[in-house]
C-alpha cells in the first residue's frame, strides 16, 4: 500500500508540473518532488592516494578511473570498483613523447577496450590499453590521432570502434569560442557537425552526455533552462524547458549523465557568470518526464555512473571528497 501511495503521488506531481505542447516540446513549470539523500551517501576512502579538488571520473568496466587535472605527477588513477583499491597510476605530466601537458577529456571505448585521453597542449589523442596499464607499470600509450586546433573535441563518447559523438570547441576570430556536438571519426580525425534545433539560442554553452545503450545524446544548456535530447543520428527527440527557461544567463546544468533508465542533471541555478557548485540532481525519464530532485547537499565537482553496482559516484569539494549513492535505493 505504501508503494502504491508513493506511485500515485509521483504521478500527480508529474501531471501538475509538466505539459507537452508541440511534439517533442516539454514544459515543466515545477520540479518539487524533492528527496533528501545526503545521509544515504557512503564515503569512499582512497587510502593513501591524494587527489586534487578538480578530479573527474570514468566508468571502465570493473574499474573506476579518477583523473586529476592538477596533478604534478600522474594524472590517471585506476581503482577496483567494489573495494576502491588502487590498481595503477599512469599518465605522466610533461612535454615529452607520450606525456600529457594539458589534460582534456577522458573516455572509455568498450568496443576496443581502450582509454582515450585528450591532451589539449599537444592536440594529441592518446590510446591506453587498459590490460597493459594494469600488467605493465612501464607501459606507454600510443597516439590515436592528431586533433585539429581550429575545431577540436573536448569530450568524446565512443559509439562503435571508429566513431565517437563529441563536444566540439571552435575558436572564433573575435575571441572566445563556439560549441557544437559532432561526430568524430577516430581513424581520420574528421568531424561532422550535428544539426541544432534552436537557432534562437545563439551563444551555445552546454554539457554533453551520450548513451550508446539507449541510442541517445543530450545537450544540457548552461545559459538556458533547456535540455535537448537527440538520437545518435542527430534527430531531435524532445526539448525539456524548465521553470526558468525565459531567464537568460541561468547556469542550470553543471554535469549530466545517463544512469540505467534515467537522465540525471546536476544543477545549482545560479547565473552563468556567478559559478557555484551543483548540490542537487534532477532525475528525468528517457522520455523527458521529470521524476525527482535528489538533494545531495554536498558541493559536486564531478560524477559518473557505475553500471555494475548501480551507483552514482561523486567527487565533492566539501567535508567529504568522494562518495557513492545506490540509485535503486532512492528511485526504485
Amino acid at each position: 500500500m505504501k508503494n502504491l501511495i508513493i506511485c500515485v503521488t509521483l504521478f500527480v506531481v508529474i501531471l501538475q508540473g509538466c505539459k507537452t505542447t508541440n511534439e517533442g516540446e516539454i514544459y515543466q513549470s515545477v520540479r518539487d518532488n524533492i528527496v533528501s539523500v545526503k545521509n544515504q551517501i557512503k564515503e569512499i576512502d582512497l587510502e593513501d592516494v591524494a587527489l586534487g579538488r578538480m578530479t573527474g571520473m570514468v566508468d571502465v568496466e570493473k574499474y573506476i578511473l579518477f583523473h586529476d587535472y592538477n596533478s604534478q605527477d600522474k594524472l590517471l588513477h585506476l581503482f577496483e570498483k567494489t573495494t576502491f583499491k588502487k590498481v595503477a597510476s599512469f599518465g605522466d605530466v610533461g612535454q615529452g613523447p607520450c606525456e600529457i601537458s594539458n589534460l582534456g577529456g577522458v573516455s572509455w571505448n568498450e568496443m576496443t577496450k581502450e582509454l582515450l585521453v585528450l591532451d589539449m597542449g599537444s592536440f594529441n589523442m592518446y590510446s591506453y590499453n587498459i590490460d597493459s596499464v594494469v600488467s605493465n607499470p612501464g607501459y606507454k600509450p600510443s597516439v590515436k590521432m592528431k586533433m585539429n586546433s581550429t575545431s577540436f573535441p573536448v569530450g568524446c563518447y565512443c559509439i562503435n570502434d571508429t566513431m565517437s559523438v563529441c563536444q566540439v570547441m571552435m575558436p572564433i576570430s573575435s575571441g572566445g569560442f563556439d560549441m557544437c556536438t559532432g561526430l568524430l571519426n577516430l581513424k581520420t580525425g574528421d568531424i561532422t557537425k550535428k544539426p541544432y534545433n534552436r537557432a534562437d539560442v545563439h551563444k551555445r554553452r552546454f554539457e554533453l552526455v551520450v548513451s550508446r545503450k539507449h541510442n541517445l545524446y543530450a545537450e544540457c544548456n548552461l545559459l538556458y533552462d533547456l535540455i535537448s535530447v537527440f538520437d545518435l543520428d542527430g534527430k531531435l527527440k524532445y526539448n525539456i524547458y524548465g521553470p526558468q527557461w525565459e531567464e537568460l544567463g541561468l547556469s542550470t546544468a553543471k554535469m549530466c549523465l545517463f544512469a540505467d533508465e534515467y537522465l540525471i542533471v546536476m544543477y545549482d541555478g545560479s547565473k552563468y557568470e556567478e559559478y557555484k557548485y551543483a548540490n542537487k540532481c534532477f532525475v528525468f525519464s528517457l522520455t523527458g518526464q521529470y521524476i525527482a530532485t535528489l538533494q545531495i547537499d554536498y558541493n559536486i565537482t564531478a560524477a559518473c555512473y557505475d553500471e555494475l553496482n548501480d551507483d552514482l559516484i561523486f567527487a565533492f569539494d566539501d567535508e567529504m571528497q568522494f562518495g557513492s549513492l545506490r540509485l535503486r535505493d532512492v528511485l526504485k
